[in-house]
């Protein structure tokens, strides 16, 4: 039985529709139903929050989608050879106790006429994951295993090798640990907004910002720019979406933001929605203060991948329908902030992207070399002129050593529709948002 497969039956056993799984873990029902699915492998996070409400073990979902549980993972930190008796003795274990085994996770046998192999005894699974557990032999710590000079963040490499070893990622992938078949579909140039909707309990904080983004969406992001233990930054950090993706996706993330109230509601949003019994899956820091200042106390060369989203210029002064009737009658905030420093108040529209454009400038320095950068923008109106503002910031970033490597449009089906311009001109409703990615070349 496959992963999904026991999932769904588990969870029908018990009479939970989907979507109220999802609802009670915190995820977009589409995410959990292509679990289910086997289109999307899943992630430890969202194995340990399945694993109460099935009512089984997290170590069993844990290798019944092919993954090395929780607890051999932490002991990597602690000794070489602690995994390899951990693991033989819960497969030995779980091979006895369980109904039935796990599959290997799944390879292209079945499109070139082959049969996919089942592993069916205690012997077959642990000759299955002896790659992995000759890596941790008796007397081989992890950093011998995988080279000197780790440095503090050897247990975060040891469990990446982990997973490069049981996924079968290509060991000439510097960028991320995405296998083939995880690293294509996340070239296309059209995504679909994910979110958890208004009226999730993990989405009241978020819509306290007047202008937020899905941590679900960044989260895509940074597993393809970064691998776990990397250092994520995110310069205009608003309500933290990218320090909670950092957190689920086990990257170390940094966001700066001007607005002290903001800062304050990413650290309860992080506490709320992301701590588990142990604290955070991994550090996160918010500091306060002005980017242009902030970025001069970080050390040059030390990020792994940058993803933000500026302010756009000053659109949200503007007094439409939307402001009306989605902000103001639930008394949240329709601005930024009323700071001078803040680039949503700048009046004209040069001098707002020459400040965003010498900001982002100053993240090429602490940016490692040939890393990239991610910026989630929109264009928009100003009266009746139509500003390309992703065009525009993507040629001035060119002149500060950062390469358009593509662009992505992020289709925002959720919107609501306004009568924008009836009965008299067109005016567009804007439904999507772009991504630039940009790459450091200096």
């Amino acid at each position: 039985m496959t992963f999904g497969a026991f999932v769904k039956e588990k969870r029908g056993g018990k009479n939970l529709s989907l979507r109220e799984v999802a609802a009670r873990i915190g995820v977009d029902p589409a995410y959990l139903s292509r679990v289910e699915g086997g289109k999307v492998r899943p992630s430890e996070h969202l194995i340990a929050q399945l694993a109460p409400i099935l009512g089984c073990s997290a170590d069993d979902l844990a290798l019944m989608a092919g993954q090395l549980p929780q607890r051999v993972r932490s002991a990597l930190e602690r000794s070489g050879a602690a995994p390899a008796d951990a693991v033989r003795e819960l497969t030995t274990l779980y091979a006895t106790e369980a109904p039935e085994v796990p599959q290997l996770p799944k390879t292209n046998a079945k499109r070139r006429g082959r049969t996919a192999k089942t592993v069916s005894t205690p012997g077959e699974l642990l000759a299955a994951l002896q790659p992995t557990l000759s890596l941790f032999e008796p007397g081989e710590e992890p950093s011998t295993a995988f080279g000197a000079g780790i440095g503090e963040h050897t247990g975060a490499t040891a469990r990446h090798k982990i997973a490069m070893v049981e996924r079968k990622v290509d060991p000439r992938n510097a960028l991320n640990d995405l296998t083939s078949t995880e690293w294509i579909p996340e070239t296309i140039s059209v995504w679909t907004q994910r979110g958890l909707g208004a009226g999730h309990a993990d989405a009241q904080i978020e819509r306290q910002h007047p202008a937020p983004f899905s941590f679900t969406d960044v989260a895509r992001l940074i597993r393809f720019f970064s691998k776990p233990g990397d250092l994520v930054l995110d310069p205009f950090s608003g309500i933290g979406s990218t320090l909670k993706a950092c957190a689920l996706e086990g990257r170390r993330g940094v966001g700066i933001e001007l607005n002290p109230r903001y800062a304050q509601l990413t650290r309860e949003r992080l506490k709320r929605e992301v701590m588990m019994d142990k604290g955070p899956i991994t550090e996160q820091d918010i500091l306060e203060g002005d980017a242009r200042l902030v970025l001069q106390t970080l050390d040059d060369d030390s990020v792994d991948f940058i993803v933000t989203s500026p302010p756009y210029w000053n659109i949200l002064h503007k007094e439409d329908h939307k402001a009306k009737q989605e902000r103001k009658e639930r008394d949240l905030d329709t601005r930024y902030s009323d700071d001078p420093r803040d680039l949503g108040n700048v009046k004209d529209y040069e001098a707002f992207l020459g400040e965003l454009t010498s900001i982002l400038a100053q993240c090429g320095q602490v940016l490692k070399r040939k890393k990239y950068l991610a910026i989630i923008v929109s264009d928009f109106r100003d009266k009746s002129k139509f500003i390309m503002f992703h065009a525009d910031l993507a040629y001035a970033l060119e002149q500060h050593n950062f390469g358009l490597r593509g662009i992505k449009v992020l289709y925002q089906r959720h919107k609501r529709i306004f009568p924008y311009g009836y009965p008299y001109a067109y005016v567009p409703n804007i439904h999507h948002q772009y991504i630039l990615i940009l790459q450091n070349e200096r």
